[in-house]
């Protein structure tokens, strides 16, 4: 069972029913009008063990702290999407203190082309992953950038070449993401290293790819010719394939960042993770909802916010897995590169934001 199935059945025990897309939600002005967050998660959904499950890590933490009532929609595509959203709008426009999160930019064109007339006192939207100007005054936005930390993986990554596992192009943040990263290795690669950026697919498809990541990781990164390899990938809930690559071949050239969450033990390759914790962003606002407090129309969130950050692997040794090349590589490389190129990438976040 996955994890965020534990979180709902105790936040349904504790709080109140967890209701998905193939349910009946009760309608606001049914009974006792409680606090509701409903989650609208992105296409590939839960179980992602990154991004999505970070903002579900988020709401039900809140949700068993204050009691309040939890819903989840997880549409198919964006014709199930905008059929759920009007819905939402039809049950909660009069009700007081409900909350809609919306877990993708993907959802921008549906929110700014559908009416949306919040009369309930405390009853909000926020947009995740967007700064989009011109929607209605009842939805917020945010972004989390992740210039600075991509910066500063690719810095560490300096002492390799690297290829970059994308999904797909045309997603700011995956862009971003790489813009960042391909900066920070070829400011501080060694001579004659390069980084080099594949794709999964051309549409939101490659996020939900894990066989054909699987593939990709397999074709790029195995047999006995391969050089060493640091991998980027930005990759979703198709990041699954790569990691079971991993864990499928003990001799893989590859050496792999842990995205999203910290994935130090998942295998022994992965020298550090790119964490970007969504759970903590969501739940500022959760708690200023619940406060009171005003939301900003939008808001960015990076290094210097600690939604982005770099976590190192405890006691990861790179002269075991590079046995090889032992007499090249410090056992604390990573640690040394992260010190000294920290502040560096904070500084180019802030120049990038502006």
């Amino acid at each position: 069972m996955r994890w965020w199935k534990c979180c709902v059945g105790l936040v349904a025990v504790c709080c109140a029913a967890a209701c998905d897309n193939s349910e009946e939600a009760p309608r606001a002005d049914s009974g006792a009008r409680q606090a509701v967050v409903t989650l609208m998660t992105s296409r590939n959904g839960l179980g992602d063990n990154g991004y999505n499950d970070g903002i579900a890590a988020g709401i039900f933490a809140f949700a068993e702290a204050t009691g309040t009532g939890v819903r989840l929609l997880q549409p198919e595509n964006g014709s199930e999407a905008d059929s759920l959203y009007r819905k939402w709008v039809a049950d909660y426009a009069s009700a007081d203190s409900a909350v809609l999160v919306l877990a993708s930019s993907a959802y921008e064109p549906m929110v700014r082309q559908s009416p949306l007339f919040l009369k309930g006192k405390g009853s909000r939207v926020l947009l995740l992953e967007s700064d989009a100007d011109g929607l209605p005054d009842a939805v917020s936005t945010c972004r989390i950038h992740r210039y600075g930390a991509s910066y500063l993986a690719g810095a560490m990554s300096g002492w390799f070449n690297t290829v970059v596992m994308a999904a797909a192009p045309q997603f700011r943040a995956v862009d971003e993401a790489i813009e960042g990263y391909t900066a920070g290795h070829a400011a501080h690669a060694l001579p004659g290293l390069a980084a080099e950026t594949l794709y999964l697919a051309d549409s939101e498809a490659g996020f939900a790819m894990p066989d054909s990541a699987y593939r990709m990781a397999y074709r790029e990164f195995s047999g006995e010719d391969q050089q060493d390899f640091m991998v980027f990938p930005l990759l979703g809930g198709s990041g699954s394939g790569l990691i079971r690559y991993l864990n499928d071949d003990d001799f893989t050239a590859a050496i792999v960042i842990g995205m999203d969450v910290d994935q130090s033990g998942y295998n022994e390759r992965i020298p550090f993770s790119m964490t970007v914790r969504a759970d903590k962003v969501v739940r500022q606002y959760l708690d200023d909802w619940r406060e009171g407090k005003d939301w900003p129309r939008h808001r960015t969130w990076g290094m210097k916010d600690g939604a982005t950050e770099i976590v190192l692997t405890p006691q990861f040794d790179l002269q075991y897995i590079l046995w090889e090349n032992e007499e090249d590589y410090p056992s604390d490389l990573f640690a040394q590169l992260m010190e000294q190129y920290r502040e560096e990438a904070l500084q180019k976040e802030e120049d990038y934001a502006k």
